[in-house]
């Protein structure tokens, strides 16, 4: 009888002294764990949670995933740690989580702290406005189909992705908010408070984990 093969998805939050206990006792009773989003000293911090810690390009989630599931042949249970919440704005995951399925291998998730959630918690968002609360992706590619709504609260993430066409991003919500408009730069855990009409140097600038938070407007 063949032994159970599982794919553990999980995630150290925003910072590895975010990781859950949950997360901790489950990297531990694997056999490898795969990781792209350990820079900045965080691989120190996570390997001793580790039978087997491996350390993959952070920006190619192809050949990490065609390590992992080569490394099945050795191995019956296998992690891949990520940043913030495994599944949030995050389409390689589910491209994982089929393949592990086409192979017959248990594809598991585990909850991890995201960007959303600091968030919240750094601005003090205990309320939205009543119109509601957006959140939008801009590396999904549909900003010809999107509308910007003013009456409604709303996050932009995947800043990064703009590159060189951030002026016209810029062009487009000073037109739905105005230039004196509030905008707040979050950067776990820094966030700065600035207005629409000066936010282009720092969209010129924005990272992976930059994401752009624009209250309503007065009704």
């Amino acid at each position: 009888m063949k032994n159970k093969k599982t794919l553990l998805l999980c995630s150290y939050g925003l910072d590895p002294a975010q990781i859950t206990l949950e997360t901790m006792n489950e990297l531990k009773t694997c056999d490898a764990v795969f990781s792209g989003a350990l820079e900045g000293g965080r691989e120190e911090l996570i390997r001793p949670y580790c039978r087997k810690l491996v350390i993959t390009d952070g920006g190619r989630w192809e050949s990490a995933a065609e390590k992992m599931f080569e490394a099945f042949k050795n191995f019956d249970k296998i992690a891949y740690l990520v940043y913030g919440n495994p599944f949030f704005l995050n389409p390689p995951a589910l491209r994982l989580a089929r393949k592990a399925k086409s192979l017959g291998i248990e594809f598991r998730v585990l909850a991890g702290i995201s960007s959303f959630d600091a968030i919240v918690n750094q601005l003090g968002l205990g309320n939205f406005s009543a119109g509601g609360l957006r959140l939008i992706n801009l590396g999904d590619g549909r900003r010809q189909e999107r509308k910007l709504d003013a009456k409604l609260d709303t996050f932009f993430f995947s800043l990064w992705i703009l590159g060189g066409k951030h002026k016209a991003f810029l062009k487009e919500i000073r037109a739905a908010y105005g230039p004196r408009h509030p905008a707040f730069l979050i950067d776990h855990p820094r966030c700065a408070r600035t207005t629409v009409g000066a936010l282009e140097n720092a969209l010129a600038a924005a990272r992976l984990t930059t994401t752009l938070y624009l209250p309503a407007g007065k009704p």
